[in-house]
């Protein structure tokens, strides 16, 4: 993958765009490669790209040294909870990341804690995309909804609960602390 070398020693690519280019497991890992020296990138967009858990864990491992990096976004790929927990895990250590799409993928109730207990002491993140994925169900929702009302980083969470098994009273409480969540920063594009 060329664009992999490129990135190595790039020093002015600010966004890059990958969509729907059949990266797999391999393409992401090579791009994780290149992400751990890259010191110029701020946005990578690789939806769409049939990347699985080991993919997401190649990925993680670079969040974990990439130091510029802002806005990530893996959505509509194949990532479960196992991928999603190296992700979440590599958050802790990452002190960029703001935007983190994550939406379609494959991730439940399990993955969702994962985040959840970065996000009680992550300060940086204020984006987490999780809509679309259709294994988070009440006990997911339920630990988002925790992690809302006890968090003190401002952050806009964005869950859709079309195709979850979440309770209605679950779906209204969130829906609320979702708005007072979002009263406490403005909203980023």
């Amino acid at each position: 993958m060329e664009m992999a070398k490129v990135l190595e020693t790039n020093c002015t690519l600010r966004e890059l765009r990958l969509q729907s280019n059949h990266l797999g497991t391999n393409g992401a890992a090579i791009l994780a490669r290149a992400l751990e020296v890259n010191s110029a990138l701020k946005e990578l967009y690789i939806p769409n790209n049939n990347i699985d858990d080991e993919g997401a864990k190649t990925l993680a491992t670079a969040l974990e040294r990439n130091e510029t990096l802002q806005t990530l976004s893996i959505w509509c790929n194949r990532i479960g909870d196992t991928g999603a927990i190296a992700i979440a895990e590599a958050l802790g250590r990452n002190r960029t990341l703001q935007t983190l799409s994550l939406q379609y993928n494959h991730i439940g109730d399990v993955g969702v804690l994962a985040f959840v207990k970065v996000l009680e002491h992550d300060e940086t993140l204020r984006r987490l995309g999780l809509n679309g994925n259709r294994s988070i169900g009440d006990l997911g929702a339920l630990a988002i909804a925790d992690a809302l009302e006890t968090n003190n980083t401002p952050l806009h969470l964005t869950v859709n609960l079309d195709y979850c098994s979440i309770s209605s009273d679950l779906v209204d409480r969130i829906k609320y602390l979702i708005e007072e969540n979002s009263r406490k920063c403005p909203i980023i594009s």
